[in-house]
């Protein structure tokens, strides 16, 4: 079950009390824990800039949003007939609406519209191609990576995620390094995250990002190793008012408390660039009343 508690954005003392006992982690853990870094290592990387593509949802998406939102259910098509989907749940609530802010025909298959986020991504990817590199594309989902390579087949792409069998997966990936007319790779960080090196490009684009700061931090690696010699560029297709800016703010604390806790920060780094309003925005997207007074 999703926590709602989290009241640190609000609370003072509850969050000295969080930020006191975080910083002490790594004393706890040093005597038995050697901890080596890219930077500690001596490796050399080229620069990594990261940036949010905001977009906003069309009428027909940003309708079907609102229903998930507020009226914690929607009529969608599914295989031919119409049917009631409740997401009373608020795991499988906050799904559906990251699924609506990526693709709607993830949930319902009667949406033929352009998503958003799709011309936004066709043109980071021509960018990525003007300038001489090929581009990788996250999604959490494996029918929207079946549906990307579809509707980007004229930039020459394949496809890799968990349904596909791991002979395809080598496949595909040995044509997006080797064959010059291929030049997208579309992925799940499930299925591609770790082990890769993939520096024959040099643009990663997150159509759109589950709640694992893991799945996150091991994607964008994949073009950010050894070996890689330009400089890489991350982008996170965002939509406006939506789910995504959470999961922006949400992945964001995951990486600034993951830093304190390894002790690759300061305690007075760490609260001079902290953010809680991630437990407020997650009452808002859910329609949750706040109870601060």
């Amino acid at each position: 079950m999703l926590d709602l508690s989290n009241d640190l954005w609000s609370d003072a003392v509850k969050r000295a009390s969080f930020e006191g006992l975080l910083g002490k982690v790594f004393d706890k853990i040093r005597a038995f824990t050697v901890r080596e870094t890219k930077a500690t290592a001596g490796i050399q990387l080229p620069e990594k800039h990261i940036a949010n593509v905001p977009v906003a949802l069309t009428t027909r998406q940003l309708d079907l949003y609102r229903r998930y939102q507020l009226d914690v259910k929607a009529e969608v098509m599914r295989d031919g007939q119409l049917v009631r989907d409740d997401a009373e749940d608020i795991l499988k609530r906050l799904l559906r609406l990251v699924q609506v802010a990526s693709n709607p025909k993830l949930v319902d298959q009667s949406y033929d519209e352009e998503p958003a986020k799709l011309p936004a991504l066709k043109s980071l990817i021509e960018k990525a191609l003007a300038e001489g590199s090929k581009a990788i594309v996250w999604t959490s989902f494996i029918d929207n990576a079946e549906w990307l390579s579809k509707a980007m087949s004229r930039f020459g792409n394949v496809v890799v995620h968990g349904q596909r069998s791991m002979d395809e997966r080598n496949r595909a990936i040995e044509r997006f390094k080797t064959d010059p007319d291929v030049k997208v790779l579309i992925a799940t960080p499930g299925a591609a995250k770790e082990g890769l090196t993939l520096t024959v490009a040099n643009h990663a684009i997150f159509y759109d990002r589950s709640f694992s700061l893991d799945d996150y931090l091991q994607a964008q690696d994949r073009i950010h190793r050894i070996s890689q010699t330009a400089t890489c560029y991350i982008w996170n297709i965002v939509a406006g008012d939506t789910v995504d800016e959470w999961v922006e703010a949400l992945l964001t604390a995951k990486r600034l408390a993951a830093q304190l806790a390894q002790s690759d920060i300061s305690l007075e780094e760490y609260r001079r660039d902290a953010d809680y309003d991630f437990g407020k925005m997650i009452k808002e997207i859910l329609g949750v009343e706040n109870d601060d007074g």
